[in-house]
């Protein structure tokens, strides 16, 4: 009786892409009645692989902080050295003394794409022995590769009744936009076809990123060519700053800048605004500066359930580590090569053994059936805020766990239910130097995150992995460049690199506050009323109730163009009005319409930074002389007032011209 010869394979792709896989499947145990030797069978194995742009350096050290990308190229040829396709096989029964070699071919229809692959080592050609063969872009002679590539194998001679295996893999223009250099981690897609049905099962596996000034969005790169690029959701969407959606990208002191298509403007967060190199401040300069963060997938909402192994998901820098403990049957996140095996993140199962990602956002563990063990409450923000499947489960390049919506949005999840940076974004690699409200030595990182979360005025923390000393830093951090009594020409991003370049995770590091107390107190009048300057109870407020009433937990840090920080201190009150001295506006829009509503030339606005009942306020200036004639009161931080002009000119000329 024939047998079917079953054929998988997988396709490993150095950034994420969806792909299309088809396979051969032919009866081809040819019956003997003369005979002759039993025909020789093969099996490609689940092992091949596609590689898009394979680096041909693989020891080489690239700066773990610094993406550098591949040019996009319109010529398909030349496209096409970028990709890779592998084959690995297993041999069956009937090749002892028949196979003295292998033939490997590569079409599209009936042109053939590069010369054909012979293997005839001893172990490829033996029964149950095993090979491999790579069909290497930099080979290809076609003058295109895309399409449906067949690779074909037969054994002696390239005759039809001498085929062993066919395999047939997509090659689309979406292989050519993802063609960036490295290391971005791994997309697998595992196929596998049952005997019964035939019916093809795929997992698709992803590398997405996040930019500085785009923090908790995760997106996909998309070169052009000529160096521009596109920041794109799994919902086809792009990320826009500033109404634009396609950008350059520049090095600056060890870091990226973000400019226009024609790199006439750079991106200044914030500024919220696109500003020419020739007028930008030293502190935009330093705002202006990002990081790119890798994270890779390591399940979708419609994968099965995954169960404890020794499976290890490493994150796209291959700094971090991921695994799901048999032991006590938590997912828990290590730094990789740290002898103190210090966790990161993690999700607690109580041991259920059985993690599951749903389709409304929710990482669930379960005992059989479908007993809830534990739940980390994804589904009250994904379902508020409408964010749809597929979502993705990250591990990321900066140690965290993270679950993403096809809008690239980052699910918020119940308080520490995948640790520390539940509540913290990562948004730079290294040390932010100064701004320090307090400091805690011989702290854990979770104790650093709680110590923050416990100071109303603490918009973020830096962490000291190495030593674990903690310091807990003011809204300056957020608004100011860099310390008051630091060095002028001082960095603003410090201590980020290694010797070979790439980013010491083991030293100082700043995680800024998702769920910011302060601000959530003054935009919400009950808040305030119920839990005052209790900065816990209203972190634990926002994770327990906020996130299903769609609340908005967030701080306003942008600067107008042509705002001034500063207070002008009018002591005869000749300009100052205090009409809306106790108005609630996080943010400087709300407090410069109310301004504008009632004729007033001056907008101003106390920050979070101001530790008092006055945080968050607006107030007013009835003259836009007031700006030229009064000076800065000195008393006043810098950092607790800003102040514009209302119709958008400067302080500087009393609001009358630019």
């Amino acid at each position: 009786m024939n047998k079917g010869i079953l054929i998988g394979i997988i396709a490993c792709i150095v950034v994420g892409i969806a792909i299309g896989i088809f396979f051969g499947v032919k009866d081809l145990t040819k019956k003997s009645t003369d005979g002759d030797a039993k025909r020789p069978e093969l099996n490609f194995s689940n092992e091949a692989t596609k590689t898009i742009n394979p680096q041909d350096e693989e020891e080489k050290k690239v700066e773990a902080y610094m993406i550098e990308y591949a040019e996009g190229n319109a010529d398909e040829k030349e496209s096409g050295k970028f990709i890779d396709l592998t084959l690995k096989w297993t041999n069956q029964e009937g090749f002892n003394g028949v196979v003295e070699k292998l033939i490997f071919t590569r079409t599209i229809g009936d042109s053939e794409v590069q010369p054909t692959k012979e293997v005839s080592e001893e172990s490829a050609i033996t029964d149950y022995g095993s090979g491999s063969v790579t069909f290497k872009g930099t080979e290809v002679t076609a003058s295109t590769v895309k399409g449906v590539n067949v690779i074909k194998a037969y054994y002696n001679e390239q005759k039809l009744e001498n085929l062993l295996a066919t395999a047939e893999m997509e090659i689309t223009d979406t292989d050519f936009t993802t063609t960036l250099s490295g290391p971005f981690g791994d997309l697998v897609v595992p196929a596998s076809i049952s005997s019964e049905s035939f019916k093809l099962t795929k997992q698709v596996k992803k590398t997405l990123y996040q930019v500085s000034h785009a923090p908790g969005r995760w997106f996909n790169v998309v070169p052009h060519g000529s160096g521009i690029y596109q920041f794109k959701f799994d919902d086809g969407k792009f990320l826009e700053f500033g109404g634009k959606n396609k950008f350059k990208l520049s090095k600056y002191k060890g870091k990226k800048m973000i400019l226009t298509e024609n790199g006439d403007a750079i991106w200044v967060p914030t500024r919220a605004s696109w500003i020419t190199p020739g007028k930008m401040s030293k502190e935009d300069y330093r705002f202006a500066q990002c990081d790119l963060f890798g994270a890779n997938m390591i399940m979708q909402s419609d994968d099965p359930a995954i169960n404890p192994s020794d499976k290890l998901w490493l994150s796209p820098n291959k700094e971090f580590r991921a695994v799901y403990q048999k032991g006590d049957g938590n997912f828990v996140v290590y730094k990789e090569n740290d002898s103190d095996n210090n966790v990161h993140a993690y999700a607690t199962s109580q041991g259920s053994f059985n993690l599951r990602l749903s389709a409304n956002g929710n990482i669930s563990f379960k005992k059989s059936g479908d007993e809830l063990v534990k739940s980390v409450q994804g589904y009250k923000h994904a379902v508020k805020e409408g964010l749809t499947a597929p979502f993705l489960f990250l591990i990321s390049d900066f140690g965290g766990l993270h679950v993403v919506s096809k809008e690239g949005v980052e699910v918020m999840n119940a308080k520490e239910a995948l640790g520390p940076l539940t509540n913290y974004h990562k948004t730079h690699a290294g040390d932010l130097w100064g701004y320090d409200n307090s400091k805690h030595t011989g702290e854990s990182f979770i104790g650093c995150a709680r110590k923050c979360d416990a100071d109303l005025y603490c918009a973020g923390f830096t962490y000291d992995h190495g030593n674990k000393n903690c310091w807990a830093k003011n809204y300056e951090a957020r608004l100011l460049g860099v310390a008051k009594d630091n060095d002028q020409n001082a960095d603003r991003w410090s201590n980020f690199n290694k010797e070979d370049g790439s980013t010491d995770w083991k030293a100082v590091q700043y995680y800024q506050k998702k769920v910011d107390a302060n601000c959530y107190r003054d935009r919400y009048g009950d808040l305030k009323n119920a839990f005052g300057t209790n900065s816990t109870s209203l972190t634990d407020h926002y994770f327990n109730h906020g996130r299903e009433e769609g609340r908005d937990p967030t701080c306003d840090f942008t600067v107008p163009l042509h705002a001034k920080m500063g207070y002008y201190y009018d002591k005869d009150v000749k300009y100052y009005s205090n009409e809306f001295d106790a108005v609630k506006k996080v943010g400087w829009e709300g407090c410069k319409k109310l301004a504008a509503d009632k004729g007033y030339d001056i907008w101003g606005v106390r920050t979070g930074n101001h530790k008092s009942d006055w945080s968050n306020t607006c107030f007013t200036y009835k003259k836009g002389v007031a700006a030229t004639e009064l000076g800065p009161n000195t008393s006043h931080g810098l950092g607790d007032h800003f102040m514009g002009c209302v119709n958008g000119k400067t302080l500087d000329s009393g609001c009358t011209s630019d």
